[in-house]
């Protein structure tokens, strides 16, 4: 069913026009737009912009009025926005390629409400170490002093483009989708490639049509190794897991690939246990 899911995404490109509005600011809107993030992207040595637009007005997830907000469920998405959201690229002033990127939420957990209106989610305004004490404080007083204090920030950015597969192109980013207990940011890479230049949800080398979806550490760890590393993803007792799991990540000229072993957690003395699966993402 996902990789059904995932066709229909990278399907979904399709060509429209798209009105001059507004500035580039994130969250600036217009009768036409609504862009949470803008950037220019250099592709094959021409200049286009990619901008992050949600269709309607977004609302709250994980605001800093919510009690939630420095939970398991909002990690990655605190302060943030949800609804419906798309990528567009716009070439040549007018001729505009749009990717919806809201399907691909719903394989994995969200925080309420995007999760009950299947609804996109992103994160919104940075987190400070001090926030937990000063949300704390600002609750026993009823006051909305530490909600003022997080609205006053600049957003983050999302468009954050490198280049993960190592074609020379840098035009992939990270979008986080989901999580899972307790944390764990669930995510993939989205943009475009040489091989294909038109926006999609990558793959991995043997999967190319199934969103390679790994946890936001491990893409960030690939980003700064030479193309090549292995990693543990879970680790025994997490979550009282039974199982290890560890991530071989190696990039070539064919693309990404992946493969998740699991093993056995009954030998403590050594570094990890039996063998039990090997699967090839």
């Amino acid at each position: 069913m996902w990789t059904r899911l995932a066709l229909v995404a990278l399907i979904s490109s399709t060509a429209a026009a798209i009105a001059e509005a507004g500035g580039p600011e994130a969250g600036a809107s217009s009768s036409k737009l609504i862009v949470r993030d803008e950037r220019t992207v250099e592709v094959n040595g021409a200049s286009e912009t990619w901008r992050l637009e949600w269709a309607k007005p977004p609302g709250p997830v994980c605001a800093p009025d919510d009690a939630g907000w420095f939970t398991c469920p909002c990690h990655g998405f605190e302060f943030g926005e949800e609804g419906e959201l798309d990528l567009v690229r716009v070439r040549t002033g007018d001729e505009t390629e749009r990717l919806h990127l809201t399907p691909l939420f719903d394989r994995s957990e969200t925080p309420p409400p995007a999760s009950e209106r299947k609804h996109a989610a992103l994160r919104g305004r940075p987190v400070l170490a001090s926030d937990f004490d000063a949300w704390e404080k600002a609750d026993l007083a009823r006051s909305s002093s530490f909600e003022d204090s997080v609205m006053k920030r600049a957003p983050l950015f999302i468009l954050e483009l490198r280049d993960f597969n190592r074609d020379g192109w840098a035009t992939e980013f990270v979008l986080q989708i989901g999580n899972l207990p307790c944390g764990k940011r669930e995510s993939v890479i989205v943009g475009i490639s040489p091989k294909h230049p038109r926006l999609h949800v990558f793959g991995s080398a043997e999967h190319p049509d199934q969103p390679l979806v790994l946890f936001v550490e491990l893409w960030e760890a690939l980003q700064g190794s030479n193309g090549s590393l292995r990693i543990v993803s879970w680790t025994c007792g997490d979550h009282a897991s039974e199982v290890q799991q560890e991530i071989t990540l190696t990039v070539d000229k064919l693309g990404i690939h992946a493969v998740r072993e699991s093993f056995s957690c009954d030998e403590p003395a050594k570094e990890h246990g039996r063998l039990l699966s090997r699967e090839v993402l």
